[in-house]
């Protein structure tokens, strides 16, 4: 399935009476007032424009991108809104209760090698069609049940089609998933954070990370549509949970409690030991999950467990846990398998020979994977203890790695579908301008080869004139604010081409800025010269002459630099000639005061 169109009544009150083209194939215009839906063929329409050859394996079909659409603007306009009215309308969002008796989208469905046209519509608004190109376009009502919000997923329920949204905000919005809708954005990946923490998060996030990365590390002819060096090496860095001080055990555990206090007491003794950390964080971990699952720890604690000796050695932490460990083995439960976890885990970390605050391990290692799977099973009802980061990895990489990863977490699901609209939000954030740069293009590549024989398309959505320079005018929406309302801007100004375009033209555009392209601050400073310049007082001019010029040599427009010098110099030969003429009218009065002087010297 491929979205052609969508004509958007009343959409959370940003959206009205908006005609979005989601096609290079044809052009779409609807008149409300006449109901009137006008579609014609692109002039300038390329087939396949988006298909690249697979330079690896020529003979291997590959994805297939049908289309690839931008939707740009400034921050506030309405481009995120758009994903959310396409997610509900195509992914079934379910929650939504908002109806509309006047939306339309036209789709393209495939069936074998034979191509149909559908015009969605409310069931007593079917629109007049002018249709002028060679295919038929066919009017459908959108299913209305109980006056709720309509959706495409009910009607074509049995093709296989879905769509994926990506994105790497996080702002709290509410997402879903569905049959017909992957969601791999941040938002729905931190959809339940009220009962995680951030190292649960982070540990989900790695985990698919080091899934993506080792076949790639193993595979050379798989990176050339990856920007940057996959990491080959993780840190890991301990937390402590400062809380564990104010918690305290119930009398039921006395010997436990007793055991915990000792080996706080000793540990924050050794702060300069660097082994003392993951001990640290570790205990006060087991701490306040064994405060936590009260009632899962086994009864014979305190008959068995007798805890009398002070801690004084990092080994005797180790063999207290070690009988605690064969206690807790009698009774298996989640906190008895999270307690257990965690002492395999604390005597891995012992065995190791730590000389730094962290530890630095080989991502392929077999040593990475069990402490993965050991930290994951020592969790029940609290939060992490360990923060994965990669060693030397850039935002605008992380950025990229999160789209990978993400992506291949869901293979068996996408590979199910024949049929992709890939929703990306921003997908350029974070991004160095070369990268911006290059983004469709390893867009382009990943979804081709990773994603084998599927017909994709492509809707994203950015603030970046390097995006556009990608794309063909019909493949752009542009979005402006217009008294409150986001309008679709036909053309960038005197109808400049965007493929290809040079950047700096684009920048100039004042679609993209306006004013100018030299910075606020930058030009409060300029204009501030200009104004003691001009109209300052000589007082003013006499006692900010240094702050003038030091400011004029830092401006590197060398138009602007120019012009204030010149500026300046002459205000300082005007300044010079009236001095010369005062000291030569000063001398004029001296002298004649001299020859009055002489003449009175002389009666």
């Amino acid at each position: 399935m491929e979205l052609l169109f969508a004509w958007i009544d009343d959409y959370k009150t940003i959206l009205k009476k908006t005609s979005l083209n989601f096609s290079n194939e044809f052009l779409f215009s609807y008149n409300h007032m006449k109901n009137e839906l006008t579609i014609n063929t692109n002039p300038n329409y390329i087939k396949d424009f988006f298909k690249i050859p697979n330079t690896s394996d020529p003979d291997l079909e590959s994805s297939f991108i049908t289309n690839l659409t931008a939707i740009v603007g400034e921050n506030g306009v309405g481009k995120s809104t758009i994903l959310n009215f396409l997610k509900e309308r195509i992914g079934g969002t379910p929650f939504v209760q908002e109806k509309s008796e006047a939306d339309i989208l036209v789709i393209r469905t495939k069936i074998g090698e034979t191509y149909s046209y559908y015009v969605y519509h409310a069931d007593l608004k079917e629109p007049l069609i002018t249709n002028n190109t060679t295919h038929t376009f066919i009017p459908k009502p959108y299913p209305s049940s109980n006056d709720v919000l309509f959706s495409l997923a009910p009607i074509v329920k049995e093709s296989d089609y879905g769509l994926v949204f990506f994105s790497n905000v996080l702002d709290g919005n509410d997402e879903v998933n569905n049959d017909h809708q992957i969601n791999i954005s941040t938002n729905y990946l931190t959809r339940n954070m009220y009962q995680k923490t951030i190292f649960d998060f982070n540990i989900e996030e790695i985990n698919r990370q080091i899934s993506f990365i080792i076949p790639f590390l193993t595979d050379e002819k798989n990176l050339e549509y990856i920007p940057f060096t996959l990491p080959t090496l993780i840190e890991l860095r301990w937390h402590i949970n400062e809380n564990v001080y104010k918690l305290k055990l119930s009398g039921e555990a006395d010997s436990l409690s007793a055991f915990f206090d000792s080996s706080f007491k000793f540990l924050e003794q050794q702060v300069s030991v660097k082994k003392s950390r993951p001990f640290m964080s570790i205990l006060a971990h087991l701490h306040i999950e064994t405060i936590k699952n009260k009632e899962e720890i086994p009864s014979n604690i305190n008959s068995d467990f007798k805890f009398t000796e002070e801690i004084s050695d990092f080994q005797d932490i180790i063999d207290n846990l070690m009988i605690l460990s064969k206690i807790m083995t009698d009774k298996i439960n989640p906190y008895t398998t999270a307690f257990l976890s965690s002492f395999k885990l604390l005597t891995l970390i012992n065995e190791k020979k730590i000389e730094k605050d962290y530890l630095e391990l080989e991502t392929t290692s077999n040593e990475l994977a069990n402490i993965l799977d050991l930290y994951k099973k020592s969790i029940v009802k609290h939060g992490g203890f360990i923060n994965f980061k990669w060693h030397k990895l850039s935002s605008g990489q992380m950025n990229f790695l999160n789209f990978y990863s993400r992506v291949h977490d869901k293979i068996e699901e996408i590979n199910k579908l024949e049929n992709l609209i890939f929703l990306i939000d921003e997908g350029e954030l974070y991004l160095h301008p070369q990268w911006q740069k290059e983004y469709v293009s390893y867009v382009v590549k990943f979804l081709t080869y990773f994603l084998k024989r599927k017909h994709i398309q492509v809707i994203m959505t950015s603030n970046s004139p390097f995006i556009v320079s990608d794309l063909p005018q019909s493949n752009i929406i542009l979005l402006r604010k217009d008294n409150g309302l986001t309008k679709v801007v036909t053309h960038l100004d005197n109808y400049q081409q965007t493929f290809a375009s040079n950047i700096h033209n684009l920048l100039t555009n004042s679609f993209f800025i306006k004013d100018g392209l030299i910075s606020s601050f930058a030009k409060q400073k300029i204009n501030e010269v200009i104004r003691i310049l001009t109209t300052g007082d000589k007082e003013e001019i006499e006692s900010r002459r240094v702050e003038i010029i030091k400011t004029i040599h830092l401006i590197g427009e060398p138009l602007i630099k120019n012009k204030l010098l010149q500026m300046y110099n002459q205000h300082n030969n005007l300044n010079a000639y009236s001095e010369v003429s005062d000291l030569k009218r000063s001398i004029k009065n001296l002298e004649n005061r001299i020859g009055a002087l002489e003449k009175n010297d002389k009666n």
